[in-house]
């Protein structure tokens, strides 16, 4: 008769028990790279848009139409808004904010100069919830427009600061606020149109996977 070799129960348990640990530790990993996907997915937009806004706060044209500044930050925050969902915006404006003031760009009215973008996020952020936007999301145009006048904020104060009245600082800006909602029009234009690429964008790449 042939002996017959003993098992080791004790390898058997150990090894049993070491499958479910490598199971666990495979799953800890996927959750984990299916979060980080998730959250650059949801961050890129918005650091891509304080990043252009810090970068335009740095440059300045002497263009001298106003409101035309708009076209390109209160661009960004729109797509953000209607992109990001909520709260992106604010904190997006939040930082391009910080950014502008640290590096000194606010100039002399120092805070004041980004009251606007900080005044636009709020107002976005509350037209993003708005349900006739989803349904209709080129409203996003005539939305921005009215949004951009809060680049007034800035030239009014000063005004007023200096004894203007409201009334006679109205009179003479009514060619700067039809600008300002120009400008606005473009912007939520460009934001709307660059919305529906990157949900096109999107669908297309899901379509793709299945």
């Amino acid at each position: 008769m042939s002996a017959t070799t003993p098992t080791r129960p004790s390898a058997t348990r150990a090894g049993a028990l070491a499958v479910p640990g490598r199971a666990s530790a495979q799953a800890v990993i996927s959750i984990a790279a299916a979060s980080a996907r998730r959250l650059a997915a949801a961050c890129w937009l918005p650091a891509l848009a304080v990043a252009v806004i810090a970068v335009q706060a740095q440059v300045h044209l002497a263009i001298g139409v106003p409101g035309h500044r708009g076209l390109v930050w209160l661009g960004a925050l729109a797509l953000v808004a209607v992109r990001s969902g909520r709260g992106w915006t604010i904190g997006t404006a939040s930082a391009a904010s910080a950014i502008a003031l640290a590096t000194g760009t606010g100039g002399s009215a120092g805070p004041l100069n980004v009251v606007p973008y900080l005044a636009a996020a709020a107002l976005l952020e509350l037209v993003a919830l708005a349900p006739a936007l989803r349904r209709h999301p080129v409203l996003l145009v005539p939305a921005a427009a009215a949004v951009h006048l809060v680049g007034l904020i800035q030239p009014l104060a000063k005004s007023l600061a200096v004894g203007v009245q409201p009334g006679a600082f109205a009179a003479g800006m009514l060619a700067p606020i039809a600008l300002h909602v120009a400008f606005g029009a473009l912007a939520g234009a460009w934001a709307w149109l660059a919305g529906r690429a990157l949900t096109a964008d999107r669908q297309a790449g899901s379509s793709t996977a299945r």
